[in-house]
């Protein structure tokens, strides 16, 4: 089993969550991998779920390898690829586009898991956010500073007044009779010899 779960470790799929719209209702699709990798999907209201395991992987239709499952499981979440029906206290999860979508049957759960599991994925939710916002207020700051570097570093920029590369300059008109070489002294003409008259 330890295997099993490292595969799912190690694919990412440990710790997915996605909200699904449904017919009439939204549905918070989620996995956990703490003691076995399990799928569970939501209401608010209700609960369904299913342990998972390398049989019950093999058992969904369609899957020729773990490798395969598990990046098109974790490609269908994070795309949002996932659609959800209600039958009974049944209900069937499908992951991926196409033809062939993952299909995964998920039971409704008693009143005492549905407890403690809501209570799990509200608190895993809100340290979700709590890391999100985090995170964002650091990258502000980051910006902030970066923004006002910039600024202080435009305000000694005046007092460079040299020339910039890849700066267009003008090129100034030539007064005729000055040397090219030299621009401050006038083009010395050739000796013609001695003029007689």
């Amino acid at each position: 089993m330890s295997s099993f779960l490292d595969t799912v470790k190690k694919e990412r799929c440990g710790e997915l969550h996605r909200v699904v719209k449904g017919d009439d209702d939204k549905y918070l699709c989620y996995t956990k991998s703490t003691t076995g990798w399990t799928i569970c999907v939501t209401d608010g209201v209700s609960l369904w779920k299913v342990e998972m395991d390398e049989d019950t992987v093999n058992d969904i239709p369609g899957v020729t390898s773990m490798d395969a499952f598990f990046i098109k499981f974790r490609n269908g979440f994070q795309a949002g690829d996932l659609s959800v029906s209600v039958v009974g206290k049944r209900i069937t999860l499908y992951v991926g586009k196409g033809s062939a979508p993952l299909t995964i049957d998920l039971y409704e759960t008693n009143a005492a898991v549905k407890k403690t599991e809501m209570q799990s994925v509200l608190f895993r939710l809100a340290d979700s956010a709590t890391e999100l916002s985090t995170a964002l207020e650091k990258s502000n700051q980051l910006v902030d500073s970066l923004k006002a570097q910039k600024g202080a570093g435009q305000g000694a920029a005046f007092m460079d007044l040299g020339p910039k590369k890849g700066s267009p300059t003008k090129n100034k008109a030539s007064k005729v009779g000055m040397s090219v070489l030299n621009p401050s002294s006038k083009k010395r003409k050739a000796a013609k010899g001695v003029v007689f008259n």
